[in-house]
């Protein structure tokens, strides 16, 4: 397991670090808000760190530094377009990043988000027992943050939702049963069901249906840090011809491919219109595939 080298964890204590290591050739900076124990955020880094490590030959030396900034998600776009704080951030992507940063179109996870299962409420488990119509679910109420790409799909998909700001909020919403279900990817929802279920004992993973919305998770540098970009960029290009990302995602998700039972569930295959036209789905190797029986 790779160990975040987190050494500032307020902004004082970031800024006064800098002078320290300024002397890399390429003075990498993300945030890693979710803390250095979230597997997430681990494979985050992993995947810098080997993009820059490979990259070393062509461009240098780098310094890559995980900074728990606890930056809230409305202001993240904007730290990372300014770059002095963060230059560097990995996030499911929008218009909005691919406009105001220089987007790498790479997806990281290959596309692991892009097939969510629903966490509910157990009271309600009968209900989606017998859905088997779209516009069913599209009826029922969906439990979204406020600020997740995930909201931003659904409702151009015309999807009923009920958004509140916090993570914390949106999973407590579900328990109460004051929502009918909350959408996560695979690769999320086993990890927070074993988190949640001794505090949140009313929720459940439903077992029978899926949700296919493609996206994607890209890394974002500051328009300040071309360089950085280009290096990223190089070294994502050799992870991806060598099977190394593809490997990456095999040692860390496949165990909940597995869970999921994706061949075993009717799967719901939608658009998103959030996505850009430039969205590489014609880079086969970009993007985990799987022989589905499914609907479509």
């Amino acid at each position: 397991m790779v160990k975040l080298q987190i050494n500032c964890l307020v902004l004082v204590t970031a800024l006064a670090c800098i002078p320290a290591i300024s002397t890399a050739a390429d003075f990498v900076k993300f945030n890693i808000n979710r803390g250095d124990k979230d597997p997430r955020q681990i494979y985050n880094y992993q995947v810098l760190e080997t993009a820059l490590k490979i990259s070393e030959q062509a461009f240098g030396g780098y310094q890559l530094l995980g900074l728990n900034l606890q930056i809230p998600t409305a202001r993240l776009l904007n730290e990372v377009v300014k770059g002095d704080l963060i230059n560097v951030a990995i996030s499911v992507t929008r218009p909005n990043w691919e406009s105001s940063t220089l987007a790498i179109k790479i997806p990281i996870r290959r596309g692991i988000l892009s097939y969510r299962l629903l966490l509910i409420n157990q009271k309600n488990k009968d209900k989606f027992k017998s859905l088997t119509d779209l516009n069913q679910l599209k009826n029922s109420w969906a439990c979204l943050g406020r600020f997740w790409s995930t909201t931003q799909a659904m409702e151009a998909l015309e999807f009923k939702s009920i958004k509140v700001k916090w993570d914390k909020e949106v999973i407590t919403m579900l328990n109460r049963n004051r929502c009918e279900y909350m959408p996560r990817g695979v690769h999320e929802i086993f990890e927070e069901m074993d988190h949640y279920q001794a505090s949140l004992k009313n929720l459940m993973i439903e077992d029978k249906l899926a949700l296919y919305i493609p996206a994607a998770f890209y890394v974002f540098v500051s328009p300040n840090a071309p360089q950085i970009h280009k290096r990223i960029q190089f070294g994502l290009e050799q992870m991806v011809e060598q099977g190394i990302l593809k490997q990456m995602v095999e040692q860390n998700y496949r165990k909940y491919l597995d869970l999921a039972d994706l061949k075993n569930r009717k799967i719901f295959y939608l658009g998103n219109p959030t996505l850009a036209e430039d969205t590489p789905f014609d880079r086969k190797e970009l993007w985990l595939r799987w022989d589905l029986s499914a609907d479509r």
